[in-house]
């Protein structure tokens, strides 16, 4: 269900982004050499916390312990479970890449203040006319359950890590939590809150929290007692250092910024 969202979310937004058109040379010359616009650095942050989200590396693990335990070959567990993880964040970056565009051609060129769902489809009425609002639609709908499905179970089976408990998902600490968050977005979104700020501060806070996990992860992924063979050779550490690197430099900045160091 979650692969069939995901798509449907990547198709609404890709045919946005091909209805809007925005100007690939530009698009080019930005992913070749980034630049971050002034007053931009915590949205550049939250981007990278949106996209390579820290939660969702536990409910990955969680998930794939869960799915691939006792395997008799680990090997094609590995070789799956790598290219499940390419497809995932490269289709995940996708669309981000096609939101981020279709929103700096549309909404970011009438300098549109976005409060609502209902503002993005608003805006691309012109060009996709009375569609424009279900193709937004059924993308926020799919990208918006995907979060209501992911978001809650990574809560429950980092909790449930945390303090002992049956880290599975037919657990009961886990459903405990998971609903816990599902009640309280609902109540939000029943309440009619729009919470747009908070979304943003969140994702900050995971681009800030990104670093650390990175670390972790080229921590334990060098453990060759632990790992044998499996274990990080030097180009999965190179690009894990940069990683490293670049999530640093952009969440250091952010903090300096937040405390009027810069």
């Amino acid at each position: 269900v979650l692969v069939a969202l995901v798509l449907i979310m990547a198709a609404a937004f890709v045919g946005t982004f091909v209805i809007v058109g925005p100007d690939l040379g530009a698009m080019l010359d930005g992913l070749f050499v980034p630049a971050v616009p002034e007053g931009g650095l915590l949205t550049a942050v939250a981007l990278i916390g949106t996209t390579v989200v820290p939660y969702n590396l536990f409910l990955h693990a969680s998930a794939a312990k869960a799915r691939w335990h006792g395997t008799a070959r680990p090997e094609e567990a590995l070789a799956e479970a790598r290219s499940d993880t390419l497809l995932s964040v490269g289709l995940g970056g996708l669309v981000s890449m096609m939101i981020v565009a279709t929103a700096a051609a549309t909404m970011f060129a009438e300098a549109l203040e976005v409060t609502s769902a209902a503002d993005m489809a608003v805006q691309l009425r012109p060009l996709a006319g009375d569609g424009a609002p279900l193709l937004i639609g059924i993308g926020l709908f799919a990208a918006g359950l995907t979060s209501s499905i992911t978001a809650p179970l990574a809560t429950g089976y980092a909790v449930a890590e945390v303090l002992g408990w049956p880290a599975e998902a037919r657990s009961r600490g886990v459903r405990l939590v998971a609903l816990s968050v599902i009640t309280v977005g609902g109540t939000l979104a029943i309440l009619g809150v729009r919470p747009v700020e908070i979304i943003l501060a969140a994702q900050v806070a995971n681009g800030l929290l990104l670093p650390i996990m990175v670390g972790f992860l080229l921590f334990a992924m060098n453990r060759r007692a632990l790992l044998g063979a499996h274990a990080n050779g030097w180009k999965a550490n190179l690009v894990g250092a940069a990683v490293l690197l670049v999530t640093l430099f952009l969440g250091g900045r952010a903090v300096l910024a937040a405390t009027g160091v810069i």
